[in-house]
């Protein structure tokens, strides 16, 4: 091959080189640079979703204190403006007992109205509110749906005492004895909707009912709970708003009629918090049909009944000191009655403030601490005890007859354990005995199984609470029959100064005691009392009338029950 010819091959597959070679700097200078511009866009994309993620968090922080403020604030608020209503509804009544012109009197009516109106919606804001703030949970729990719905018949045939409106109840028998449910939540729906159909029933009825729709999935079914009235109805073209906040079916109604329009909204959310469904049928002037539907688990009986006389008998306590907190006597008595049974040694404390001072003096394994009482309350007592270095991990059991979520998660962060709600079986109580402590030495007791009690009283209820303690239930009666005309008597002392807030606290101290003594009737009255007299919103009068009608029924059972006393007292002499 000539040679010139083979330089010149040689000349080209070196420029060819260098040329690929020049090609391959190129792109790899190309891909270095794009795969640092692309660092640079993670890096500064990284950061972005850091400092995007940093604000979303802040802005999380920032919505959940404003919820805190929020609720806090509509406590507080709730708290100041009730303090001037209740002045401005008290001077009203005042007034009502003066001569007034006919014009006077209208403008008085028309205060005091107002002044009702004002502390409706603040409850009624503060309900809602927590709902909305997720402070309100779904807890389920076995219940007796037959108990609750009687208990709430029992209430409004209470209130609505002396008006021609029939409350009644009709229960689908196919329903089981045993549901697994929020009790809670499904005592103020009911509450919610049969006050509603109380509020517009001036004569006629209000029908309860409760029926089986269907089986569902994992050993659950769809319960439908209807509220019948004949009323004054809701017309068409305003069922599509009822549960509207603020919402009422005329313009006319809250005046009429009182309420805030909250009432049913609330309702609503409630169902929807227990994965139900409520709708409404009604025809004006003939009445209203509100329907809910709600999911329920049925709990065995076995959970219930077998299964929990097993646990009272079977499952070992560690034999330790408790220290007992409350002021009520008969809540002494009865707490104290269950200990010893138990084999467990216990201390009183009357209140808070002597709670504090026997845990610096002495130690114990577990305080079962009530909610409510003079000098310094639950709350506050544990938040002490719990500062006392050897009370850091002892149990601390809250006792209360409030048994709403918010009131329980306040025990828990108060410094509690756990939280019993008044009024409570010696099953209850030793079940979560049993949960915080290890081994005791069963106690014998005196059977019960020979007598039987008079069937002007609750026989289940006796029989829960003793459970074959004659002795015991002598003893319980025995208190309660000396204490009881005391507390009736400040009861009227409270009513005549119009103090609403010591006869809530009388009130709230005897509530748990009626189921003691097989009064469950009551029980309910005082319940409706209780809750008529937290809202104020009632008028003077007619409360009174029923304050006295419940003393009064109260008076009649005394000698029911000191029967009770003297035959027990013989069973007991003729074993």
């Amino acid at each position: 091959m000539d040679i010139a010819v083979l330089q010149r091959m040689l000349e080209r597959e070196r420029s060819a080189r260098k040329e690929a070679e020049r090609l391959l700097e190129e792109k790899a200078e190309a891909l270095y640079n794009a795969n640092l511009r692309m660092l640079k866009q993670n890096a500064s994309l990284e950061s972005d979703i850091d400092k995007r993620t940093a604000e979303l968090q802040k802005a999380i922080r920032e919505t959940n204190l404003a919820k805190e403020a929020e609720n806090e604030f509509l406590s507080k608020m709730s708290h100041e403006i009730r303090t001037p209503m209740n002045a401005i509804i008290g001077m009203t009544h005042l007034m009502f007992d003066t001569v007034m012109s006919t014009e006077q009197r209208e403008y008085i009516d028309s205060i005091h109205y107002s002044a009702n109106l004002l502390k409706g919606l603040i409850s009624d804001v503060l309900d809602l509110s927590k709902i909305e703030s997720g402070t309100l949970n779904f807890h389920a729990r076995n219940m007796n749906i037959r108990e609750i719905l009687k208990a709430i018949q029992q209430t409004f045939v209470f209130t609505l005492k002396g008006k021609p409106v029939q409350v009644l109840l009709s229960v689908d028998e196919r329903l089981p004895q045993v549901l697994s449910g929020d009790d809670v939540i499904l005592n103020q729906i009911l509450m919610n909707l049969v006050g509603n159909a109380s509020k517009f029933t001036e004569q006629g009825f209000i029908e309860i009912t409760a029926t089986k729709i269907k089986e569902l999935e994992h050993g659950a079914i769809l319960v439908e709970i209807g509220v019948r009235d004949s009323g004054i109805g809701i017309p068409a073209d305003k069922l599509a708003s009822i549960f509207d906040k603020f919402s009422q079916a005329a313009s006319d109604v809250s005046f009429k009629y009182g309420g805030t329009g909250l009432g049913l909204a609330i309702t609503k959310q409630l169902v929807e918090l227990y994965e139900g469904t409520i709708d409404v049928s009604s025809t004006p002037n003939e009445g209203t049909n509100f329907r809910v539907r709600l999911p329920f688990h049925i709990a065995s009986n076995e959970s219930t009944s077998s299964k929990e006389n097993k646990t009272l008998q079977e499952t070992p306590l560690h034999a330790g000191k408790l220290l007992v907190v409350e002021d009520n006597p008969l809540n002494q008595k009865y707490l104290g009655k269950l200990l010893d049974k138990w084999g467990l040694e216990f201390d009183i404390a009357n209140n808070g403030l002597e709670s504090v001072e026997l845990a610096r003096q002495r130690s114990y394994d577990l305080i079962l601490m009530d909610i409510q009482m003079p000098e310094m309350n639950g709350h506050k007592a544990t938040i002490h005890i719990r500062n006392i270095e050897k009370y850091r991990d002892t149990p601390i059991i809250g006792l209360s007859a409030f048994a709403f979520e918010q009131d329980v998660q306040k025990s828990i962060e108060s410094g509690m354990n756990d939280h019993l709600s008044k009024p409570f079986s010696p099953t209850q109580l030793r079940d979560k005995l049993v949960t915080h402590l290890s081994k005791m030495t069963e106690v014998d007791q005196t059977s019960l199984t020979e007598f039987v009690f008079n069937p002007k009283l609750d026989l289940q209820e006796l029989g829960s609470f003793y459970e074959g303690d004659v002795q015991y239930a002598v003893d319980m009666f025995v208190i309660f029959l000396k204490n009881i005309s005391g507390y009736t008597n400040q009861l009227s002392a409270h009513i005549q100064m119009e103090d609403w807030e010591g006869l809530c606290s009388v009130l709230h101290k005897i509530k748990p005691t009626f189921p003691m003594v097989g009064l469950s009737e009551q029980h309910a009255i005082v319940c409706a009392l209780e809750s008529e007299a937290k809202n104020k919103n009632v008028n003077i009068q007619v409360y009174q009338v029923k304050l006295d009608d419940f003393i009064h029924s109260v008076d009649e059972m005394i000698p029911v029950l000191e029967n009770e006393v003297q035959r027990m007292n013989e069973f007991i002499e003729n074993r």
